[in-house]
């Protein structure tokens, strides 16, 4: 039985102490590429370098430059990997060096982008080792490197489309807000594909960027129109909105915002009508029901689309304006003040419904109406003395506000608002 056994040195024995040798060589290896020094420049290492930067601009720069080319790669390799994030909730059971190991990873990870920006910025080329960026798998990495790509060439596209459509909503978001300054030929590409989107949201921004610049391009009014007629009404309002900047196709944007300014969203197309001034007058029926409905969270720092609209047209608006403050709606009354307050020489007959407004229970209205009065310059005993209270009011604006108009009214007295 013993002639039968195998011996350390034949059959399968034998290539045993071979697999390990070539095992033990593969991770040594592999710890050497993986500890290796990392590159320095007259002693000393990016790293450092890139804090004399603030110092020593003049010496820091060219060891950057030299420095730059060599650890481009590592760089892009610590950026391209996963986030590393842990719930709160996880956090207090975990173990110091588990979250001391997840902070350093995280670290090195937003110190390799810092880098790379930094390269960028004192003319490296880091184009071409970063395209893989684009398309990693960590979605903020993506959006970081899409920073550095803002002027985006030809060859790029395909990477970036790839990356774009396979972001998140939120991250296509705010690459549809950076990217617009790249060549002519490169933003009409962009916008096309950004056009297809599935989120209204995504081809609202991008029609946005594109109403913003300032070149007059010939195929940029009849992206504007078509977006007049997305399945959006958001889009919708976005591009009256842009058509109204440039004043083109007027009356179809007009049509267009009082069609969906009463829509839940439709905020944006009031604004669009306010772009419009006096021109947007047809409109009024429309605004004064959505002011209505209209509210904000706080109406004396933030004025509501429809009386934003309904003040920008101006006087055309006032007897419609003076009506609401009539009736008996709370909130289209605050609102109508609110409008009359941003109308340059309001004409005198808002003053009589404005007065009473001062005898109303809400406060903000009353607050409103005595600013308002204030403004047309109403010196009678109820306006200064409604303008007095305010200068106990919470809002810093509200008190500045009166402040100001009472030292107006009644310049002899010596006014000092709280906490001046």
């Amino acid at each position: 039985m013993a002639a039968n056994r195998p011996t350390p040195m034949t059959g399968k024995w034998r290539i045993t102490p071979w697999v390990f040798v070539l095992v033990l060589s593969l991770v040594c290896l592999a710890i050497f590429l993986i500890l290796q020094r990392e590159p320095e420049y007259q002693g000393r290492t990016f790293a450092e370098w890139s804090i004399m930067l603030r110092t020593d601009r003049s010496a820091a720069l060219p060891a950057l430059r030299a420095l730059g080319p060599g650890c481009l790669p590592r760089f892009v390799r610590q950026a391209n990997t996963r986030d590393w994030r842990l719930p709160w909730k996880l956090r207090r059971w975990l173990p110091s060096s588990v979250l001391d190991r997840v902070e350093q990873h995280n670290r090195i990870q937003y110190n390799a982008m810092v880098n790379l920006a930094l390269l960028a910025r004192i003319g490296v080329n880091v184009r071409p080792a970063m395209i893989p960026l684009l398309r990693a798998g960590n979605q903020t990495v993506a959006y970081e490197a899409t920073r550095l790509f803002r002027d985006l060439h030809s060859d790029e596209l395909p990477d970036f489309f790839e990356s774009f459509d396979r972001g998140n909503e939120s991250l296509r978001l705010t690459w549809a807000a950076l990217v617009g300054v790249s060549a002519d030929a490169i933003n009409h590409q962009l916008y096309t594909h950004f056009q297809l989107d599935p989120s209204p949201q995504v081809r609202r921004v991008a029609i946005n960027q594109l109403s913003l610049n300032p070149t007059n391009r010939v195929w940029l009014l009849p992206l504007l129109q078509k977006a007049l007629h997305d399945p959006s009404p958001q889009v919708q309002a976005q591009a009256a909105i842009s058509l109204a900047r440039k004043g083109e196709s007027l009356d179809e944007v007009i049509k267009i915002a009082q069609s969906i300014v009463n829509l839940p969203d439709g905020y944006e197309a009031a604004f669009a009508l306010a772009a419009l001034g006096p021109a947007a007058s047809n409109a009024i029926p429309q605004l004064i029901a959505r002011l209505n409905s209209e509210s904000v969270t706080r109406p004396l720092r933030e004025t509501p689309s429809a009386a934003a609209a309904l003040s920008a047209i101006g006087l055309p608006a006032v007897p419609a304006l003076i009506g609401q403050l009539n009736g008996t709606n709370p909130l289209s009354r605050l609102s109508a003040a609110l409008a009359l307050r941003n109308i340059n020489a309001a004409p005198p007959e808002v003053v009589p419904p404005l007065l009473e407004c001062l005898n109303s229970n809400q406060t903000e209205l009353k607050v409103v109406a005595a600013l308002t009065l204030g403004g047309l310059g109403n010196k009678s005993p109820q306006v200064i003395s409604a303008l007095e209270k305010c200068l106990e009011h919470d809002d810093i604006y509200v008190r500045s506000d009166a402040l100001r108009l009472l030292r107006k009214l009644n310049p002899t007295r010596e006014w000092n608002g709280h906490g001046e």
